[in-house]
This record gives structure tokens, C-alpha cells and sequence, in this order.
């Protein structure tokens, strides 16, 4: 992990309460519009750590566990491919259904996707 990527991490999860309690917006633009994009050098690491566990052109049948074949996040160009049904269970929680990715990570895949899914160094 880059330490802006750990920077980003850290300010997401820090993000979703304000003053008092009240709850905020946990989408910080004016922190991304500030620094940059968001790549898919801080969002690949999340697709390969936790989607290609079954949506991997490597895992074959059983290893699959019910992933269609068709569907693999293990390059850039496969998770852009796949991202409009796949960001809608990431945000809704329900990928990885073992308990989906936590609300950060959550964040800035949505961030990565608003911002028309920049490749690295972009």
C-alpha cells in the first residue's frame, strides 16, 4: 500500500462522523479533488485481494465457489468490463457475500468509478 493510499484509507474511516456526532457525508471530493484521482493502483489491490478469491481466470469449477466464468477481475481491463454489476453488490454489500468489504474500501471503489475509472498514473 502507498502512503497515499494509507492517507486515503485513514481519512475515509475517520470521515463519517462529524461535530457532535452528527453523521456526514463519508465521500470527501474536496480531499480527492484536492490530491488527485483515485487509480486503480489504490483500488487493484482490493479486487485482487477479495474478488479474484473465486473471479479469477486461474480458479476453474469448484474454486469458482458459483462465480460465472465469464466474470474475472484479475487485470485493470476485467474489472472495468465487469464493474457496472459488480460496483452495484459492492455497494449494496453483497460481494463478497461472506460479508462484503469494508465501508472504506466500499468508498473508494465508488470514488474510482465516479471518476471514470482512471488507470494507474492517470
Amino acid at each position: 500500500m502507498t502512503i497515499r493510499s494509507a492517507a486515503l484509507l485513514a481519512l475515509l474511516t475517520t470521515a463519517g462522523i462529524g461535530a457532535c456526532g452528527e453523521k456526514q457525508d463519508p465521500v470527501r471530493h474536496d480531499f480527492l479533488d484536492a490530491s488527485g484521482p483515485v487509480t486503480w493502483c489504490e483500488v487493484g489491490p482490493i479486487f485482487t485481494t477479495v474478488c479474484t478469491q473465486c473471479h479469477s481466470v486461474s480458479n476453474q469449477g469448484d474454486a469458482r465457489n458459483g462465480a460465472p466464468p465469464e466474470i474475472n477481475f484479475d487485470t485493470y481491463s476485467d474489472a472495468v468490463d465487469n464493474l457496472d454489476r459488480a460496483n452495484v453488490n459492492i455497494q449494496a454489500g453483497t460481494m463478497p457475500p461472506t460479508g462484503g468489504i469494508p465501508p472504506e474500501e466500499r468508498n473508494l471503489i465508488q470514488w474510482w468509478v465516479d471518476q471514470n475509472t482512471p488507470a494507474c498514473g492517470n
